[in-house]
């Protein structure tokens, strides 16, 4: 349940931690400057405002279980994650993969990437269970910085999808040149190009930017 008059800062550098808030309902929440603000959510897994109290157990216990029983969990979520990434219909199916996360490693997608982007991975305020294994938090960390990126670009395809993410070039096999345009959602555009159109290409884009 939302708090009328509690706010918390949820800072980050990343675009993901308001969207993903957004994407679970939180519509209340606003960016003001570099701090994104949202009311003090209640029992559904978000790791907001301390609410869970200063045990990183409160949070993250059911994956400190997992990981006992299999120290692997993480090279396993990662191989889980690659998979999805080579589905035809990424990035649109992470509700399966947050299913999928949430049976693996016990905690959902939303509420781990929000614990490490809130940064009490670090914070002194979180207190660790004394029988942790000591690689738990250095493969957590690792685990959390290489999907963050992926789920960051998922949020922007999901809200943005025919958006511009990058123009490259290469040469074929006959050596012709290759540009591609490709968007946010992951589709592009292959065309061969001779140095005219490429010229023609720039006045155009040119003459729409005014």
């Amino acid at each position: 349940m939302f708090s009328e008059t509690n706010d918390f800062p949820l800072k980050g550098e990343s675009f993901v931690s308001i969207f993903l808030l957004k994407y679970r309902g939180y519509t209340n929440c606003f960016q003001s400057g570099n701090i994104f603000i949202a009311p003090i959510c209640g029992k559904d897994g978000f790791i907001l405002a301390y609410e869970n109290g200063y045990q990183a157990e409160s949070y993250l216990g059911d994956l400190f279980d997992q990981y006992k029983n299999d120290r692997l969990i993480f090279v396993k979520a990662q191989q889980l994650f690659t998979s999805y990434l080579s589905r035809p219909d990424w990035p649109h199916c992470l509700d399966d993969l947050d299913s999928s996360f949430t049976e693996l490693l016990g905690i959902n997608l939303w509420s781990l990437i929000l614990f490490y982007e809130r940064g009490y991975e670090q914070d002194e305020l979180i207190k660790w269970p004394e029988s942790l294994p000591k690689e738990f938090k250095s493969e957590f960390s690792s685990f959390c910085r290489a999907i963050i990126p992926i789920c960051n670009q998922y949020a922007v395809a999901r809200t943005q999808p025919l958006k511009l993410s990058n123009i490259s070039q290469s040469l074929d096999g006959k050596g012709e040149r290759i540009i591609r345009f490709v968007r946010m959602d992951g589709r592009y555009l292959d065309i061969q190009v001779e140095p005219h159109d490429i010229d023609e290409i720039i006045n155009t884009l040119n003459n729409l930017g005014g």
